[in-house]
C-alpha cells in the first residue's frame, strides 16, 4: 500500500500488502489491534510510525535511501522474517520508544552507515544464529567495510535470548547502554561467541576496521549468559568505560585491556542477589555497593503523540447585504440661491443632512422647480429653502 499522507488505522484494521512510505512529515497511526502485514518501506525523512504491529516474513522496517533521517517509533512490535530493522544507506537521527521487536531469523536490527539512532524503554528478544547466517541483536557497521557508525544510544531496554556473535556488534564511536537488562530465560539460552557489547573477531583487520571508542555501559546487568559474557573488542581505542554493572551466573566473562572497568563492576556466580531472575526481575535484594540495574521499565517513556484533529470545514463568512441608505430623498433639502430675478435663472445646490457636507449641483439654465416643492415658512428673503 503507498502511503502518501497520514494515515489512521482503525480499530483490529489489516492492511495485508505493507506500506510504501513516499513522502515526508507524515504520521502512521494504528490503534487496538491495528496490524501490518508485510515491510513497511520508509523512502522519505520525518515520518511517525505509532501504536500497531507489523507481522513480517521478510523484514520489518526498511530504510534503503540515503539521506532519510527522522524516523520516529512509538509503541510498535515487529515480529518474523530477518531483519526486523534494515537500515543500510547513510541514514541517521532515529527514535524508538516502548517498542518490541522479537522473532528474527537473523538480527533485531541490520544497520550500516547509520548514525545517531536512540532506543528508550524497548524489548528486543529471541533472534537466530546459524553457520549460514550468523545473527545478533544488533549488527552495527558492516564487517570488512572500513567506516564506522556512532551515536547509538540504548536506555531501560531488555535483551532477552539473544544468540550468535553478541548482543550489539559492530565498529562505531560513542555507544551508551545505561540501565539495561542482558538476559537469558534458563529454559532457552542463546550462544554468544565473542562478548555481550562487542566487534567482529577478524584478527587480520584489527584496529583498522573494528574499533569501539568512547562506549559506555554503565548501570547494566548481564544474567546468565552462555557462552562469552564480557564487554570485548580487538582495537586499542580509548574512552570504553564499563561502570556499576553487574554480571551474574554467566558462563564466562572476560573484558578486552581497552576498558576501564575500575568503577564497581561486579562478577558473581549464581548467588541469590536479585528478586525473581528466572522471571526477568533483576532488583538487587542485597547491597551491590551501587552496583546494578535500576528495575527495567522505571523510567516513563515519552507521552504518545496525539493524532492531529479533525476540524470541520471552515464556512465562508456570510455576505452581508449593503446597508440600506441612511437618507432619502425626503431628506434632502433643496437650497435656492435668490442672487437672481428669476426661477429659471437660479442656481440649487444640495446638500446631505447627514453629513451636512456641501455638495453642489448647478441646475442647467431653463430647470424648472418642480410645483411639489413648497416654500417654508420660517425663511428670510435672502436665503429660500423649499422642502419637497
Amino acid at each position: 500500500m503507498i502511503v502518501r499522507s497520514n494515515l489512521h488505522l482503525q480499530p483490529g484494521q489489516v492492511i495485508t500488502d505493507g506500506l510504501d512510505i513516499r513522502a515526508s512529515d507524515i504520521t502512521v497511526l494504528g490503534q487496538s489491534g491495528s496490524k501490518v502485514r508485510g515491510q513497511v518501506i520508509v523512502r522519505e525523512s520525518n515520518v511517525t510510525l505509532q501504536d500497531f504491529t507489523i507481522e513480517t516474513t521478510t523484514k520489518g522496517i526498511r530504510i534503503e535511501n540515503p539521506g532519510v533521517s527522522g524516523l520516529t517509533c512509538r509503541n510498535v512490535t515487529i515480529g518474523g522474517g530477518m531483519d526486523l530493522l534494515y537500515f543500510i544507506a547513510s541514514t541517521s537521527e532515529h527514535r524508538f520508544y516502548d517498542c518490541h521487536l522479537s522473532g528474527s531469523d537473523r538480527t533485531i536490527g541490520l544497520m550500516t552507515n547509520t548514525w545517531d539512532v536512540e532506543f528508550n524503554g524497548c524489548h528486543f528478544a529471541n533472534n537466530k544464529s546459524t553457520a549460514a547466517q550468523h545473527g545478533e541483536a544488533f549488527s552495527i557497521g558492516e564487517p570488512g567495510i572500513p567506516t564506522n557508525v556512532g551515536g547509538f544510544t540504548f536506555v531501560d531496554c531488555e535483551f532477552l535470548n539473544i544468540q550468535g556473535t553478541g548482543v550489539v556488534v559492530g565498529n562505531g564511536d560513542d555507544w551508551v547502554f545505561s540501565r539495561c537488562i542482558f538476559w537469558n530465560d534458563p529454559a532457552s539460552r542463546g550462544f554468544l561467541s565473542n562478548g555481550s557489547v562487542t566487534t567482529w573477531a577478524d584478527k587480520a583487520w584489527a584496529g583498522k576496521i573494528y574499533r569501539m571508542s568512547n562506549v559506555v555501559v554503565d548501570h547494566c546487568t548481564f544474567a546468565n549468559l552462555t557462552g562469552q559474557a564480557g564487554v570485548r573488542t580487538w582495537a586499542n581505542e580509548a574512552g570504553n568505560i564499563v561502570s556499576n554493572s553487574v554480571f551474574w551466573s554467566n558462563d564466562r566473562v572476560n573484558f578486552s585491556s581497552n576498558f576501564d572497568i575500575t568503577n564497581n563492576v561486579r562478577i558473581f556466580g549464581d548467588e541469590d542477589i536479585f528478586r525473581d531472575p528466572d522471571a526477568g526481575d533483576f532488583t538487587p535484594i542485597v547491597d551491590l555497593n551501587g552496583a546494578g540495574a535500576v528495575p527495567f521499565g522505571t523510567i516513563p517513556v515519552p507521552p504518545p503523540i496525539e493524532p492531529p484533529p479533525i476540524l470541520p470545514p471552515v464556512e465562508p463568512p456570510p455576505i452581508e447585504p449593503p446597508p440600506e441608505p441612511t437618507h432619502s430623498h425626503d431628506d434632502l433639502w433643496v437650497r435656492i440661491n435668490t442672487q437672481a430675478d428669476s426661477i429659471a435663472n437660479l442656481q440649487a445646490r444640495v446638500v446631505s443632512l447627514e453629513t451636512q457636507a456641501d455638495h453642489y449641483h448647478v441646475l442647467p439654465t431653463g430647470i424648472t422647480i418642480p410645483a411639489e416643492i413648497i416654500l417654508s415658512e420660517d425663511v428670510d428673503t435672502d436665503s429660500a429653502i423649499y422642502d419637497e
